[in-house]
């Protein structure tokens, strides 16, 4: 009985062993995953109409691959934009001071662009701390 628990003992851990490795063999395989066309252009569209006086998307378009841009996540398996992280990264909620000068030149203004329908796997959009000038959320929001 003990020899048949150590073979069902080491099977499953040979079982794990492997879906371990190939788990991290495809996410590593992954890391590099470009994202979609579409997904490009609805972020080059989204950038067109903000206002960015600190130049914090600088980064977008000089890359053809958006999951390397700035603020932009993207899915390790399928390459889709699933993350824009745009806060302001002098928000003063933060718990620290800065003085207003500092912090509304890192604020985005403009306007959001509708471009942001076209990004279907869009879970999470953080642009806290910009100053859009008191206009009302978008509908398409």
């Amino acid at each position: 009985m003990a020899g048949s628990m150590r073979v069902v003992v080491t099977s499953i851990f040979l079982a794990l062993l492997i879906e371990t490795s190939t788990f991290e063999y495809v996410c590593a395989a992954n890391r590099n995953v470009s994202c979609h066309e579409v997904e490009r252009q609805a972020l080059l569209k989204l950038k067109q109409d903000l206002i960015d006086p600190s130049g914090r998307l600088a980064s977008w378009g000089n890359n053809l691959n958006c999951c390397n841009w700035s603020g932009v996540i993207c899915d390790n398996l399928t390459g889709n934009v699933i993350q824009l992280r745009l806060r302001n990264p002098l928000d003063p909620y933060n718990g620290f001071y800065i003085p207003s000068e500092a912090y509304a030149k890192m604020w985005f203004s403009g306007k959001i662009n509708p471009s942001l329908l076209d990004l279907k796997h869009l879970r999470y959009l953080d642009l806290s701390g910009s100053n859009f000038g008191g206009i009302q959320i978008p509908e398409f929001l």
